[in-house]
């Protein structure tokens, strides 16, 4: 499991920033993450 999907586990018990503070995380890299993988996928051509 990445730190991020730690992170994106843990969110409902833990407030993000105080998760990202100790992971040594910074939350706009937590938040980039989260955009990414909620992007579609480009089929290949």
């Amino acid at each position: 499991m990445s730190t991020y999907q730690h992170i994106a586990q843990r969110q409902a018990q833990v407030p993000v920033r105080q998760l990202c503070y100790v992971l040594h995380v910074a939350p706009a890299a937590y938040y980039a993450w989260q955009r990414h993988r909620q992007q579609p996928r480009a089929e290949p051509a």
